[in-house]
């Protein structure tokens, strides 16, 4: 299992990296991973199952200690933060929020693709990507 988990992790990994060539900004740099996460689990649901299952059992299973919560993908959204506040997008006390957050919606979004239809999870991942955004939500004044 725990090799299983690092090989799929990796491909995984190197699909995010190839896709996020070139980008810049964090918006785009995060509506690419959502993107990705999107295509991986429509193309194989089984596969995604199978990481979350992974990282439950990892929790139960000595022998499984090494199949990280975070992963690398902590590591290249400490990246992408780190770029950002480098580039003025975010303040540097946020960091940890955004980490966070978008720690929380990558996984939120992976684990939703064994349990949704492709057409929910690619609306849940431009809700996700719009939430980003900030241009889900609209304020309105009361009159």
């Amino acid at each position: 299992m725990l090799a299983v988990y690092e090989a799929t992790e990796a491909d995984s990994y190197a699909r995010i990296r190839a896709a996020l060539e070139g980008k810049r900004g964090i918006i785009a740099k995060t509506h690419t991973v959502l993107d990705v996460i999107h295509d991986i689990v429509v193309e194989d649901s089984a596969t995604a199952a199978f990481m979350f299952v992974a990282r439950e059992e990892s929790r139960r299973h000595e022998e499984l200690a090494a199949i990280p919560l975070d992963g690398v993908m902590a590591e290249l959204f400490a990246e992408i933060v780190d770029q950002a506040i480098e580039d003025h997008e975010i303040a540097a006390r946020d960091a940890k929020l955004v980490r966070g957050a978008l720690a929380a919606i990558t996984l939120g979004l992976a684990g939703l693709g064994t349990d949704l239809s492709a057409e929910a999870h690619r609306t849940a991942t431009e809700g996700c990507k719009r939430l980003i955004a900030a241009t889900l939500f609209k304020l309105t004044t009361s009159e």
